[in-house]
């Protein structure tokens, strides 16, 4: 049985990873780099269709394939959706973890932006 601390653990992980990926926004390679390894990690993407659901997307609301999630993070022009047309690394922070009961069907986690007071889930 997973657990609720498991949980935490893992949300926190995965929060603290996007928030990387944010940081290495000036450093094209290593951002690619950490962020395929970021979704090897979380995502299981090999076993079958993954619902990745990007934070800020309204066009394509879900990447089942992995390069479909990478182009979220990184776009480029190799881009795999249409709104991926700029870096979406402008996670500076992340500010809070709210769990709606039951814990395993909806969370939301809140980001701060650099320069900026907005916050994004």
């Amino acid at each position: 049985m997973v657990t609720k601390e498991q949980v935490l653990k893992v949300q926190q992980q995965w929060g603290d990873g996007v928030v990387k990926i944010g940081s290495l926004k000036d450093k094209r390679a290593e951002c690619e780099a950490f962020a395929s390894s970021f979704l090897n990690d979380r995502y299981a993407f090999g076993l079958g269709v993954v619902l990745f659901k990007p934070t800020k997307c309204e066009i394509e609301q879900f990447r089942p394939s992995k390069e479909e999630a990478l182009s979220y993070f990184i776009a480029g022009d190799n881009r795999k959706c249409i709104e991926d047309n700029t870096l979406n690394t402008d996670f500076h922070s992340m500010t809070s973890i709210k769990n709606h009961q039951p814990l395993f069907v909806f969370t939301e986690i809140f980001f701060s932006q650099p320069n900026s007071n907005n916050v994004v889930c």
